[in-house]
């Protein structure tokens, strides 16, 4: 009778439950990046069209204000500037609520930040990107309004930074520290998969729901990350097929007095780069020694080779 009252709440989300919300936020933000790579390559009407649903999550309603900011920061229209400030208000409100949830409910999305912490930062994003369209329209009401937003993204992302200390002193956390690179891979390799830390059950290991779309969550990273989700063609094919290293055997030779690169890129101009090579074997560039001034330097066993 209360709970339909309204003066109990329901009751909290199950592990799988979080785990299934936790896969769909991460779909939503990887759809929320794509649109924004399209606003970064010109193609903002393509963005716009892949957030037809953004008041679904604060994420993707913060990405749509995110690109309606950016046209109002060209323009500066006034309509266009209210509509941008209109969805990053909206952005503010979806983003409180879901951080109180996620507080309330502890949906740990990560081994290290507490809950809610993606939330908070989201929020306090919603007010800095509000607060400049309020000082850019030259009111002094909308002045007034927009100091009180950068006070209280300010004290967001404060409340972020004790909690995230307060965390690090709790034990079993102490050692994973944010900036230690060993720590980080102790941490992801500890964890099955990296966006459901709480996936533990075996019932979910063996939902195909929650199988299927992490394998699309995999794709579509892998394909932001290989830079062709937008359309564009893989960094990999980009690349210069002489950068790096070179196996002896492709037979290759340096246009640079003939002689066999082995490490390094055969191109780089002789004007400034030298090459390292023993004395046995002065036709073979065999290390790479950096950038240096244009002249000939001895160590003891070696002796630098101008290209």
């Amino acid at each position: 009778m209360l709970q339909v009252l309204g003066l109990r709440s329901s009751g909290k989300l199950t592990e799988d439950q979080k785990v299934s919300r936790v896969i769909s936020q991460a779909l939503q933000y990887e759809n929320a990046l794509k649109a924004m790579d399209y606003c970064l390559d010109d193609r903002s009407s393509e963005g716009l069209k892949l957030l037809q649903n953004h008041d679904e999550s604060p994420v993707t309603q913060l990405a749509f204000g995110v690109i309606q900011f950016i046209e109002a920061t060209l323009g500066f229209e006034a309509q266009t500037m209210k509509k941008a400030n209109d969805a990053l208000v909206q952005a503010e409100s979806m983003s409180w609520k879901e951080k109180t949830f996620a507080e309330k409910n502890k949906i740990q999305t990560s081994a290290i930040y507490p809950p809610g912490t993606e939330w908070a930062v989201t929020y306090a994003e919603a007010n800095l990107l509000s607060a400049l369209l309020m000082l850019l329209s030259e009111s002094v009401v909308e002045s007034a309004k927009a100091l009180l937003k950068l006070r209280r993204a300010y004290h967001t992302l404060d409340e972020v930074s004790k909690a995230m200390e307060r965390n690090a002193n709790v034990p079993g956390m102490s050692n994973m520290s944010l900036n230690s690179d060993s720590s980080a891979t102790s941490v992801a390799s500890s964890q099955k998969f990296a966006d459901a830390p709480s996936l533990a059950s075996d019932q979910s290991l063996k939902d195909d729901e929650v199988i299927n779309k992490l394998e699309k969550l995999y794709q579509i990273r892998k394909a932001r990350i290989d830079g062709e989700h937008i359309g564009n063609p893989p960094v990999a094919e980009s690349l210069r097929h002489n950068l790096g290293y070179k196996q002896s055997e492709n037979g290759e030779s340096s246009d640079t007095k003939g002689i066999t690169i082995e490490y390094g890129n055969s191109d780089l101009s002789e004007e400034s780069y030298l090459w390292l090579v023993s004395k046995d074997q002065e036709n073979t560039a065999s290390v790479w020694f950096g950038r240096l001034p244009r002249k000939e330097i001895s160590t003891e066993g070696l002796v630098c080779w101008r290209c």
